[in-house]
């Protein structure tokens, strides 16, 4: 009776067991899980420990030497196997929390300042860019963050929560952008030598980001014969974006540039 006993359990234990290692080891190749893995292996002692057991039944031989001392050290390499996989899922669980808290802090600053790159969200979370870049794309993934790039850099917005005037109006994160409205805000209308002589930069350049604030809307031309000016062309929507979201906040100086425009 007891023979037929372990037969039945000593059976069932290695043909389950052996299952589950193949359904594991199938597993395994379709996704090169390294958790996987870990499980097949633990499967493996398992069906090692039961084969023994079903073979001793019949060979009395082997019976004698699976001694309970040889059996109790399958069950020690378990309890460890099973430690290992309870460490390895308290850290995974802790990797886990921090990834959330930087996705939070990442989603935060953008809410905050939308329309930042991926170089100053880096710098201001003191992250690495490789980093900053694994958990924007993760955000993107999962319709969280949307990316616009018609500006020329790719920014970052909250899902769902861009109108195209916050979308435009990003591009004043720029420090040389930020530099000529601010220069405009204090003088109103404003020539190009004007300007140029107060914006630390290249000719070229600031012909080219007056093009781009142009093409969006944010400043016009006005003609005075031969002679030409820019002005900002809706100073109140300007003024409540740079309240509101504060980019001044980003560059060293500008703060304090902005304290002094008498708006």
């Amino acid at each position: 009776m007891d023979s037929m006993f372990s037969i039945i359990i000593y059976g069932f234990g290695m043909i389950f067991s052996f299952g589950l290692f193949l359904v594991s080891l199938y597993s395994f190749k379709k996704s090169k899980n390294k958790k996987i893995f870990f499980v097949s292996f633990v499967l493996f002692v398992f069906l090692i420990k039961f084969i023994l057991l079903s073979t001793s039944l019949f060979y009395p031989k082997l019976e004698d030497i699976l001694s309970i001392s040889i059996l109790s050290v399958f069950d020690l390499i378990m309890l460890m196997l099973l430690f290992v996989a309870i460490l390895i899922k308290s850290w995974d669980h802790m990797d886990d929390i921090l990834e959330l808290e930087t996705r939070r802090k990442i989603y935060d600053l953008i809410s905050k300042n939308p329309g930042l790159h991926l170089s100053k969200v880096s710098e201001l979370l003191k992250m690495r860019i490789s980093l900053v870049e694994y958990h924007m794309r993760y955000l993107e993934k999962h319709d969280i963050i949307t990316v616009d790039k018609k500006t020329g850099f790719s920014r970052y917005f909250l899902k769902g929560k861009v109108e195209t005037k916050t979308k435009h109006y990003s591009i004043l994160r720029q420090k040389t952008i930020l530099s000529i409205i601010f220069f405009l805000l204090k003088h109103n209308t404003s020539k190009h030598k004007d300007i140029l002589e107060n914006i630390n930069c290249a000719p070229s350049t600031l012909s080219y980001h007056l093009k781009k604030l142009i093409r969006y809307d944010i400043i016009e031309v006005q003609r005075y014969g031969d002679m030409r000016g820019y002005k900002i062309k809706n100073k109140d929507e300007i003024i409540d974006y740079l309240i509101r979201y504060k980019p001044f906040n980003l560059f060293e100086g500008f703060t304090d540039i902005w304290a002094d425009i008498n708006i």
